[in-house]
């Protein structure tokens, strides 16, 4: 079993250059031997990691993806919930943005996700990509009051409309 604090310490000391790509892996590895570690220590150095927009940003994906996909106890959940809710909405790259956007469709339930979504996919001016990983999110969440609310709406969205009213034709 690695040194959870050794590897965190290691991450930490690596300061990539935009060339050193040996350094890259290396935090790449790092966090996948983290992940693989049941610490308490570990979740917390993810969300600093991933909140971090000068941060690597592969790390930052990985972690994004691992959050999409993980067991977690309602009170990690809540505080993951709220990282990547910030994230979608005020991160400065797009990249995260879009995994984000994909991230919190396992996240719906947490107070502000809905909103950070539909703040997201109503706005003709992002990406159609980030755009449409909200939508799926949404999608995903199912029909509720407010998730058909949206959908109606975006019937009338020069990019999104037709996704939406398919969706809404899907849903019982």
């Amino acid at each position: 079993m690695a040194d959870v604090e050794g590897l965190i310490r290691a991450y930490k000391s690596q300061k990539p250059t935009t060339t050193n790509r040996q350094e890259y892996a290396g935090k790449t590895s790092i966090i996948q031997e983290l992940a693989n570690q049941d610490d308490s220590r570990v979740l917390p150095f993810f969300l600093e990691v991933v909140s971090d927009d000068a941060g690597y940003d592969l790390a930052r994906i990985d972690i994004l993806q691992r959050f999409a996909f993980g067991d977690y106890s309602n009170q990690q959940r809540e505080a993951i919930g709220q990282v990547i809710q910030r994230l979608l909405l005020d991160s400065s790259d797009g990249d995260i943005r879009d995994h984000a956007a994909i991230a919190i469709a396992e996240y719906m339930d947490i107070a502000g996700s809905i909103n950070a979504v539909e703040t997201t996919v109503s706005n003709p001016a992002e990406s159609i990509n980030l755009r449409h990983n909200a939508l799926a999110a949404l999608e995903q969440m199912g029909p509720t009051d407010r998730t058909m609310e949206v959908m109606r709406r975006l019937t009338h969205d020069d990019q999104l409309g037709q996704s939406a009213a398919h969706i809404l034709n899907d849903w019982p």
